[in-house]
């Protein structure tokens, strides 16, 4: 069973800064994800509304190998660039999103 905990956010890769940190532990694995939006319109991270997405970019991150940079989607219109920035820690840029 997956563990989410939201945070605040933090300066990250040098020239953006993460609305929120999401930390999602499976067992003695804990990973990172930095959620970025690209336009400060776009809603904040919602614990229940982007679960299907905390699914998705956990199962990239500990697949085997890695996804390094990769295109995803989430229901329609909702689209993320997911970057690997150190073992276990991701950046999840929000490109696109319906309210």
């Amino acid at each position: 069973m997956l563990d989410i905990t939201v945070g605040s956010g933090g300066s990250v890769a040098v020239t953006k800064t993460a609305s929120h940190k999401i930390t999602v532990t499976d067992g003695s694995d804990t990973y990172v994800f930095w959620y970025i939006k690209a336009d400060p319109k776009f809603r904040d991270f919602d614990k229940v509304k982007d679960l299907d997405l905390v699914k998705l970019i956990y199962a990239k991150a500990s697949a085997t190998p890695p996804v390094q940079f990769e295109s995803v989607s989430v229901k329609p219109y909702n689209d993320y660039h997911l970057a690997r920035i150190a073992p276990k820690e991701y950046t999840v840029e929000v490109l696109r999103q319906l309210p």
